[in-house]
């Protein structure tokens, strides 16, 4: 039996990790035209395709000859790792809807028919809202929905998922589990690192470096493999017949690839202010509470890895220059929407909004949401989860956990992200009730009809403080929906408010 398979037969916390990220998977079904996020209840697809993945790994993966005890143990223990994380990642995070994932499959086997001599490999869409594509050791192809829901055309997915078939062919992963491994069993690495291990002052900062400059996701976003990868990746693409000009317009997309879909500061009042409970978002307000008196690490997904903080775009753009003169000319013209991108666009945004929601990331979840909202008022599922959002982050901050799990302004993140971040930063729990009036007065509820819609009639009647309003949606929605996606957000125990 596989490691990974012997390893999760007695890995329970996994396991349980695994069925509560499935459990919060949202449904994809269109009710009066609305599109709502994929969902199915059967989970044979996934679960053989993780098993599938998970093999593969390690069966790709060969510790080399001739090589001490020590290194051998260290690779195995590499690939066993990287066996599980590929099972667990693919088990949670694919998304193998009827709109999103056959397009992607439709651009790669493009790819693969005009370049046969390819190595076996696959792709595969994940839900993850980061805007990033990778490729591992054993062919297969990971593409964010963070990522498609940026892409103006299909010409410019074509190119990237060269550039990670490119990576697969150099066999690039391999290279950098070698090298990582002759580095970190040297004896000069060996000397430094005894060296920096009695340093008396900055030896945290100084260690941190020296790991960080032989990790292996240094070594695999080495700027070298990334130009051999464009290089190669750029052959590739060219021999389709997709507009070579929109590799250079996919660059450039990427070097703006952590931007939000707007930039434009959200207008939080339009939202969460009027009449009956005015609220002044550019007014600094300090918390009712003392969750803030500790300086807090950013959450999960804060500090992420992305396509832009691999080797800079910008010397990426000069190289393509080099490799097809006059390409910069004709991007010009290039890069433009294409009706059926537009329409996986929207999809993509609505699977976006949907996966920082069931990570529990209730900002960004509340954020993209906004922006949705902004571009589609008509809305009935961006509507439905900002209060699904707000209900969220009430929680989180009713549970204490909320400097835990609520990002804070940094660097890395966008002026309009900045400004939404410190808003969300200052609220009380006592906000929220006047944020649901005022915008369930914006947008009225209507009959509900779908489970969305009952969810958010239940929040919003929860955060008004309308209890027999709250209690008749509550038992709908168990009546309805007993193993509910939101039934675990809803109806678990309430934290005790302060």
């Amino acid at each position: 039996m596989p490691f990974f398979l012997r390893a999760l037969a007695n890995c329970k916390v996994l396991a349980l990790a695994l069925a509560l990220l499935l459990g919060a998977a949202a449904s994809a079904v269109a009710q009066n035209s609305e599109i709502y996020p994929f969902y199915t209840s059967d989970k044979s697809r996934v679960d053989s395709l993780a098993t599938v993945c998970g093999m593969s790994i390690e069966r790709s993966l060969n510790v080399p000859n001739g090589v001490k005890n020590a290194y051998r143990n260290t690779y195995k223990a590499i690939i066993e790792r990287t066996a599980m994380e590929t099972y667990g990642r693919v088990r949670t995070t694919a998304l193998l809807d009827t709109v999103l994932e056959p397009f992607v499959q439709s651009v790669f086997q493009t790819l693969k028919a005009a370049n046969p001599s390819l190595h076996k490999s696959k792709v595969i869409l994940t839900r993850s809202p980061l805007a990033n594509a990778y490729a591992l050791a054993d062919g297969t192809v990971f593409i964010n929905i963070g990522l498609l829901a940026k892409l103006s055309n299909e010409a410019q997915l074509a190119f990237i998922l060269s550039h990670e078939l490119a990576h697969v062919e150099l066999r690039h992963m391999q290279a950098g589990i070698e090298e990582h491994l002759d580095l970190i069993f040297s004896k000069e690495f060996k000397k430094e690192y005894k060296k920096v291990a009695r340093e008396k002052y900055n030896r945290t900062k100084k260690m941190e470096a020296l790991l960080e400059r032989v990790s292996l996701n240094t070594l695999y976003h080495k700027r070298s493999n990334e130009m051999q990868a464009d290089s190669l990746g750029f052959r590739i693409f060219a021999n389709t017949q997709y507009n070579q000009a929109d590799a250079y317009t996919a660059l450039e997309l990427l070097d703006t690839v952590d931007e939000p879909l707007s930039t434009a500061p959200l207008a939080l009042e339009k939202y969460f202010s009027c009449e009956q409970a005015k609220y002044n978002f550019d007014e600094k307000q300090a918390p009712s509470e003392s969750i803030f008196e500790v300086e807090k690490e950013q959450p999960k997904f804060a500090n992420s890895d992305s396509l832009k903080t691999h080797p800079d775009c910008q010397k990426r753009m000069a190289y393509l220059r080099e490799l097809s003169p006059g390409i910069e000319q004709r991007a010009v013209n290039s890069g433009k929407p294409t009706d059926s991108m537009q329409r996986v666009n929207m999809v993509s945004r609505i699977e976006l909004v949907q996966s920082w929601f069931d990570f529990e990331n209730y900002d960004f979840a509340l954020f993209e949401a906004l922006l949705l909202l902004e571009k589609e008022p008509a809305s009935i599922y961006a509507r439905n989860m900002v209060t699904l959002s707000l209900y969220g982050l009430k929680r989180l901050l009713q549970a204490h956990t909320f400097s835990e799990a609520v990002s804070t302004s940094a660097p890395q993140f966008s002026a309009n992200i900045n400004m939404f971040l410190d808003a969300l930063n200052n609220l009380n729990t006592s906000d929220f009730k006047g944020f649901a009036a005022c915008f369930s007065q914006k947008y009225p509820s209507k009959e509900p009809i779908s489970e969305f819609d009952l969810a958010a009639s239940y929040t919003v009647a929860e955060l008004t403080g309308e209890q027999d309003a709250a209690d008749q949606a509550r038992l709908k929605y168990q009546s309805q929906y007993s193993a509910g996606r939101f039934f675990n957000l809803l109806f678990s125990e309430q934290p005790s408010p302060h």
